[in-house]
């Protein structure tokens, strides 16, 4: 299962016309857009990449967004990867992960039939503040992951099937969904790739 069928292409175009009318309502939705409103985050942002992901999840469970931990972030912050912040008037509103150092179990280039020595990084999850949704700014965090990864040969995330927003979202930034996998602990997922272009196969 790849690309995007037509009523999928008409909802990003909603969305994006969505996104297009909150930014000229709220300028301060435009301006934590830009690019030079994330930074790379460091061990000092850990509480508030911590509370952004509590609040961001709110009620829903694992089967939609999978809860991490502070050691999560922690490590990630300590060398596993990299998280990126979208920052509004000096307040964490955004994050995204990119995950370079991934876990065996985690691990999809043998299911996608790639071999281990290609170069591999993961999109691992994003928050968004409920006061700043619907201004792009999920969409905007894989820009700037994508970006951040360079020349990785190999891109991917999971994202669960009723997780509209993430699937709509990593779909219109060229993901692929390859596979239905189970993960973390026996939840079923997309799995969605993302190739450099003119990368080796």
């Amino acid at each position: 299962m790849t690309g995007r069928v037509d009523g999928e292409q008409d909802d990003a175009r909603r969305e994006d016309a969505w996104h297009d009318d909150a930014l000229r309502s709220d300028p301060s939705r435009r301006d934590a857009r830009r690019n030079d409103a994330w930074r790379t985050l460091g061990a000092g942002d850990l509480d508030a990449i911590e509370q952004l992901h509590r609040l961001s999840i709110g009620s829903a469970g694992p089967d939609v967004v999978k809860p991490e931990t502070r050691d999560f972030f922690a490590g990630l912050l300590g060398g596993r990867g990299r998280i990126l912040g979208c920052f509004d008037g000096g307040a964490l509103v955004a994050y995204g992960v990119l995950q370079t150092e991934i876990l065996a179990y985690d691990d999809p280039r043998a299911e996608l039939g790639y071999g281990a020595d290609r170069g591999i990084a993961k999109l691992a999850g994003a928050a968004v503040a409920p006061s700043h949704r619907g201004a792009g700014l999920q969409r905007a965090s894989i820009r700037q992951r994508v970006a951040l990864a360079g020349d990785t040969p190999l891109l991917f995330s999971t994202a669960a099937p009723n997780n509209t927003v993430s699937l709509q979202n990593l779909r219109a930034e060229g993901f692929e969904i390859r596979a239905t996998v189970t993960r973390y602990g026996g939840l079923r997922r997309y799995l969605l790739v993302r190739e450099h272009q003119g990368a080796a196969q």
